[in-house]
């Protein structure tokens, strides 16, 4: 349970304020860096102590129809600097400081076995390192519907473990398969990225060795949950209008800020990393590139001041009663965990059971559609939230759950009282809470379990068609519905 502890400590901790700092060094902007080289790219890699890469799929990944590959790139990268003061509109102009420090990464790649199969859409994501080590989350059943998604461990976290503290990166899970990774520090994160991508774009298979087996690639989307979502704002305000590699960006469960660029960008145990974020960051909106944020209600106070109109580029989804990290969620971290022998997260309390993934796993294939000329992904109104002399707080219906945002059947037909949040002293933090209705509740709610699945059948039925889950879910409320314990 310590590695879980730690991560919703993370967690509590970015929602109380991770944000951007608008200071900029001083002196004269730096000389700027030439583009870097060719990547050097080796695999697929074999081997190593457990046999298997880190966070591999867990199960027979052939059973859908794909093939998982791990690769190492080697390169020399880049760091940024800006140009003027980071404003919390995030109109920010970067430039790449000159010179360069080699790295050695790794990329984990699943791709359709069937080359027919591929829609030309490659999910990139920036894995997660808030725990002490890399939690992959976004390879959901779109992507596995003819996309390919790629796990790039862009941060030094990731490889090395945290500076202070137990370390459990890759190179301590299995030095023989990962001692020769190395990472020269997060300032040089976001160029690892952007050469990467550069690497899984339509342009840019140029390596001897190709991690995507010249699939014909034409949209990428950056995609990160968490402190990963936090990264890729700062990417997206700083990085992407110069680069411009990426289609489209989606953003999950993040708390409206952005990490910053130094060498100091994610480490957990340093007590100052989160005195340096103060200010909510808004997500650029002058450039052409779509962007899409999914947030559970775990996330909605600590963005409340970073909300943003929904334009024809961007859109904002909250999903009610959902937890930073939900029951559901867990059990599958848990899966890989218990196989790779880290910690479980899964205990005694009861999180959460609603979940965000679902509708994210919608998003992302309206994301695709929207990248190919289709309409935007279905405005969803956000959560429901008072404003009264400075402070803000949720609003709650007379069960406690909370008003407004995208009300998945567990709020339309609820059972319980699901919070995002829970922040009593020794409570789920970001893993939320649920607290099934008394008997007598129930009674009045659903006089049988006949009444109670159509209400489930319904609700579910209009999730889908507001598009904000996909019928194999619609099917799986259903389900649930008809085994569920509450009727004996």
């Amino acid at each position: 349970m310590s590695s879980r502890r730690n991560m919703l400590k993370v967690g509590a901790a970015m929602l109380a304020g991770a944000f951007v700092t608008a200071k900029t060094a001083a002196g004269a902007a730096p000389a700027v860096a030439k583009a870097p080289g060719r990547l050097s790219v080796t695999g697929p890699i074999k081997g190593g102590k457990h046999g298997w890469p880190f966070g591999a799929y867990v199960g027979d990944i052939g059973q859908r129809g794909y093939v998982e590959e791990e690769y190492f790139v080697s390169g020399e990268a880049r760091r940024h600097r800006p140009l003027g003061a980071l404003t919390p509109d995030g109109k920010w102009t970067f430039e790449p400081v000159a010179g360069s420090a080699p790295f050695t990464t790794r990329i984990l790649v699943r791709r359709p076995k069937d080359r027919a199969r591929f829609n030309g859409t490659v999910v990139v994501e920036w894995t997660n390192v808030s725990a002490g080590y890399e939690i992959s989350s976004t390879d959901t059943a779109s992507v596995y519907d003819g996309m390919v998604h790629v796990a790039v461990s862009a941060q030094q976290v990731g490889l090395q473990g945290f500076v202070r503290g137990k370390a459990q990166g890759l190179r301590q899970w299995d030095a023989e398969r990962y001692g020769k990774l190395s990472h020269p520090g997060d300032s040089c994160a976001y160029d690892i990225f952007s050469q990467v991508a550069r690497l899984l774009g339509p342009a840019g298979r140029k390596a001897k060795v190709d991690p995507l087996r010249g699939l014909p690639v034409t949209k990428l989307i950056a995609v990160g949950a968490s402190q990963s979502g936090m990264c890729l704002a700062g990417y997206f305000n700083a990085i992407q209008p110069r680069e411009m590699i990426f289609d489209g960006f989606m953003l999950l469960i993040t708390p409206g800020g952005a990490t910053g660029y130094d060498d100091r960008t994610f480490n957990p145990p340093d007590p100052d990393m989160y005195a340096r974020f103060r200010t909510p960051v808004k997500l650029r909106d002058d450039i052409a590139t779509p962007m899409m944020v999914v947030n559970s209600e775990a996330e909605t106070l600590a963005y409340y001041r970073a909300r943003q109109p929904d334009t024809d580029k961007f859109r904002y989804w909250e999903i009610a009663g959902a937890s930073h990290a939900p029951t559901g969620t867990l059990k599958l971290f848990d899966e890989k965990n218990v196989r790779d022998g880290l910690p479980a997260f899964v205990g005694a309390h009861h999180c959460s059971d609603v979940m965000w993934r679902w509708s994210y796993d919608a998003a992302i294939l309206h994301m695709h559609r929207w990248l190919r000329g289709g309409s935007p992904p279905p405005a969803q109104p956000p959560i429901d939230v008072i404003a009264s002399g400075g402070k803000v707080m949720i609003e709650r219906d007379v069960y406690g759950n909370a008003r407004g945002g995208i009300r998945l059947p567990d709020l339309v037909v609820p059972v319980a009282r699901y919070q995002g949040l829970d922040d009593r002293p020794g409570g789920g933090g970001l893993s939320g809470l649920t607290e099934p209705f008394p008997a007598g509740v129930l009674a009045k709610l659903y006089p049988d379990r006949a009444a109670y699945v159509e209400q489930v059948r319904a609700a579910a039925q209009a999730a889908e068609a507001a598009g904000v889950i996909l019928p194999y879910q619609t099917k799986a409320y259903v389900g649930e519905a008809e085994r569920a314990p509450i009727f004996g």
